[in-house]
């Protein structure tokens, strides 16, 4: 009997170290290409987030988190056509865990950055994305997705 209660704590210690182990990913990524025209196309970014958690814009003042930042490795012939624009305003107000004032958004965000190609074909954009989120209590450690749109 003694035995058995044993390895019944034993089980539920590491059952809940575990779910305590879990990672967070609060932020959903989708990337999808809209074709303008023969030369231009738009690589749009979208990130759902999870209910209570914001993920912060790309223009924030120093003292806080990081912004959102777009990384691209463009093929020859592939050239920006202006920057990463987002399609939400973004809410701004003081956050709770910098005590700052910063802009984020919830629920979801849509981001495009145009490109034009100069070469027909088909032709990869690969790169990344960074950026970090928090709820009202804690942040997440900055994350990294990878990315990748196929333009033909």
């Amino acid at each position: 009997m003694r035995k058995l209660l044993i390895l019944l704590l034993i089980i539920n210690l590491t059952a809940a170290l575990n779910l305590n182990a879990q990672i967070l990913n609060p932020i959903h990524w989708k990337f999808n290409v809209n074709k303008i025209s023969q030369e231009e196309f738009e690589l749009i970014f979208t990130a759902k987030i999870e209910n209570g958690w914001h993920l912060y814009s790309q223009k924030l003042p120093s003292g806080g988190p990081i912004p959102t930042k777009f990384s691209f490795v463009f093929p020859n012939g592939i050239a920006f056509t202006g920057r990463v624009e987002s399609k939400s305003q973004p809410k701004t107000e003081l956050d709770p865990n910098f005590k700052i004032e910063l802009s984020y958004y919830t629920d979801e965000v849509i981001f495009i950055q145009k490109i034009k190609k100069k070469k027909a074909g088909k032709a990869k954009v690969t790169g990344q994305v960074e950026y970090m989120t928090c709820d009202n209590h804690r942040c997440l450690p900055p994350t990294e997705q990878e990315f990748e749109f196929a333009v033909e």
